[in-house]
């Protein structure tokens, strides 16, 4: 009872720095939903409403809060509501995040600080989708809930295991966050040499909770399998081979696609965050440093979460699977942004958070503007092709469309990515021959695409079935089959 008192405290004397924290969230994400992209499964969600998060993933609660976030089991295309939604859970999260680590410490700086957690490019990869934007910052939410409760033994072991069962319905590429923020508290509690017995409890009981919460969910899936298992093959053979390869290209991923500005930052806050520990501790500063250092890389590899043990690299898959580097280096900026009595040494670690947290929101506002440049590139290319062939009496209802390769990225994009290598990992480019593409297509000219590798296309592709011919496509007809040869770049 004492944890919610000092909590619904918290929550009053530090509105102002949490309203700032909501404030910075919705502009941004308002500026993704303002876009209206229709973001890789998005364009199939809201042409159809099927709602099949529960059935093809086996994340109930994805299934059931969508239900209720709907008022309905059909989706549908809720406009910035979901960006909205999203801005107040992440300000959830991020305001535990801040009572955990700083309580009344907590200040202006730190709360800038703490919308890494769902400002980084990583996360956006997870935060533009339309209908499951909310849904999977719900993941993020409950994987830190738990420790309002640090302290009381009984009510932390209960909410850990209750939360980590719910995660993992959300989405798993969040299970790695309970454990940035157990080892955080764990590295916090020994430097200042506070009971070590007390941690090491702490760590057991999270441990414990962890694999509980985990194995009622192993449960759920044998009784509610997913359909597309894809991703959930644990390893098997090799088993430290193939966990150091995960790890590997989860860090890959991290170091390929930053800006050396992003890097050269999170670097001076990894160093000031170590300066800070040894200017507030109690203990030698040898100690301090070898802690801090273990601490930095167990926390690194842990944000991967369970995905370190699946049977391939899946942080090559998508960069959302990698958002749990956003988390870690937010926990060290809010950590960071603790004041000291140091002026100069303040001025300057305050000044790298804020700069960093600057860099990952302007960054959110250009993928905002790529959303747009992308959507507007597609959709002019879908209604030049859609002429070619309605116009001169090409295609006729019934007929078999193929076609090779989509369309080209938009000049802006393909500039902008010189700069931001990353935007290719989050939005899908224009040319990509998949579903989410096609379903775009039919969307906005009524016409369904197929691939053009079947066998039935590759037979017309043959002069005397050239139909049309310009600086974008080659058209082929025979009959009702109709195969698309793309000129795109």
């Amino acid at each position: 009872m004492k944890n919610r008192n000092n909590f619904m405290k918290f929550l009053i004397e530090k509105k102002k720095p949490i309203g700032l924290i909501f404030f910075i969230y919705s502009i941004a994400f308002c500026s993704i939903g303002l876009a209206n992209y229709p973001y890789i499964d998005d364009t199939a969600r809201r042409i159809t409403g099927e709602n099949n998060f529960g059935l093809h993933y086996s994340r109930w609660g994805s299934e059931i809060f969508s239900w209720i976030i709907q008022g309905s089991k059909h989706l549908s295309d809720r406009g910035l509501t979901s960006f909205l939604l999203t801005a107040v859970i992440l300000t959830a999260t991020s305001t535990i995040m801040l009572y955990v680590l700083l309580g009344e410490r907590t200040n202006y700086i730190s709360a800038t600080a703490s919308v890494i957690i769902g400002l980084n490019p990583w996360y956006l990869n997870a935060a533009a989708f339309r209908i499951d934007g909310p849904l999977i910052s719900m993941s993020l939410l409950l994987s830190v809930l738990p420790f309002i409760f640090w302290r009381k033994k009984l009510y932390y072991l209960v909410c850990s295991i209750i939360s980590i069962f719910l995660m993992y319905n959300f989405y798993q590429a969040s299970s790695g966050i309970y454990w940035i923020l157990v080892l955080t508290l764990a590295l916090i509690e020994i430097l200042r040499n506070e009971h070590f017995k007390r941690t090491v409890i702490q760590l057991i009981f999270s441990i414990f909770s962890f694999i509980i919460g985990t194995i009622f969910y192993l449960i759920q899936l044998k009784f509610l399998p997913a359909t597309d298992n894809s991703n959930s093959k644990i390893v098997s053979g090799r088993f430290f081979e193939k966990i150091l390869a995960n790890i590997n290209a989860y860090g890959q991923e991290i170091f390929q696609y930053s800006l050396k500005s992003w890097l050269i930052l999170g670097a001076l806050i990894v160093l000031f965050f170590i300066v800070v520990l040894i200017i507030q501790c109690r203990i030698r500063p040898i100690l301090v440093i070898a802690y801090s250092l273990i601490y930095l890389v167990l926390s690194f590899i842990a944000g991967f979460g369970l995905y370190s043990f699946l049977n391939f690299p899946v942080a090559h898959e998508a960069a959302r699977y990698s958002y749990g580097f956003g988390f870690w280096i937010a926990a060290i900026a809010i950590l960071t942004s603790q004041k000291i009595n140091n002026r100069l040494l303040t001025i300057v670690k305050n000044t790298v958070i804020l700069a960093l947290t600057y860099y990952f929101i302007m960054f959110v506002f250009t993928f905002s503007n790529m959303l747009q440049v992308q959507k507007d590139s597609f959709t002019s290319q879908s209604i030049l092709l859609q002429s070619s062939l309605v116009s001169k009496d090409i295609y006729q209802k019934g007929d078999e469309v193929f076609i090779d390769k989509m369309f080209n990225d938009s000049p802006i994009f393909i500039n902008t990515t010189k700069n931001f290598e990353i935007m290719k990992q989050i939005i899908p480019s224009n040319s990509i021959q998949y579903w989410p593409n096609w379903y775009w297509f039919q969307e906005i000219t009524g016409i369904t695409l197929q691939d053009a590798s079947s066998p039935k296309a590759q037979a017309i592709l043959v002069p005397e079935h050239l139909v049309e011919s310009n600086y974008r496509w080659d058209i082929y007809k025979s009959g009702n089959v109709i195969l698309i040869i793309s000129k795109a770049n």
